[in-house]
């Protein structure tokens, strides 16, 4: 497979799960995001629960793979990678 393969499929798979999420999220949150657009504290609270589901699946993550052998490299990006995630998440709470 191909570096644009890849990418191809990368980003077609991100379009369907998206637009999938985007229009289940519209019927459990009862209608359109941009009609909701002037409430901040709608917009507050959802971002919270992302984080928070995030933080979740972040923390499955590190304890499924504890014990795992990485090489020198992933260690690297996965360092990078959680320092990116609790810059993010100094910012939120």
């Amino acid at each position: 497979m191909t570096p644009e393969d890849i990418a191809h499929k990368s980003v077609n798979r991100f379009v369907d799960k998206a637009f999938n999420k985007y229009m289940a999220g519209q019927s459990e949150h009862g209608g359109c995001l941009m009609n909701k657009s002037k409430s901040i504290g709608f917009f507050l609270d959802h971002i919270e629960e992302e984080v928070i589901d995030m933080w979740h699946y972040l923390q499955a993550f590190r304890i499924a793979h504890a014990g795992t052998l990485v090489d020198e490299k992933n260690k690297e990006d996965i360092e990078e990678a959680e320092t990116m995630v609790n810059e993010e998440l100094r910012y939120v709470v």
